[in-house]
């Protein structure tokens, strides 16, 4: 497994773990209007970009 596999792993798993907490505080906060919504959609577009855009990232761009 060279540098580049395991960058695009660990950055899909944290991706995926910020998903999740975006999921968590919509349940725990509830749906509603106010700045309560800015914290869950901060959540969902990091884990959205890390982990579905990382892939496209690193084959696009040589680590050395």
């Amino acid at each position: 497994m060279d540098a580049r596999s395991l960058f695009v792993a660990g950055a899909k798993l944290l991706g995926i773990w910020f998903l999740t907490e975006a999921v968590a505080d919509l349940l725990r906060f509830g749906i509603g209007v106010g700045p309560g919504w800015l914290i869950p959609l901060f959540f969902f577009l990091v884990g959205f970009i890390l982990t579905f855009m990382t892939g496209a990232v690193a084959r696009s761009v040589r680590l050395s």
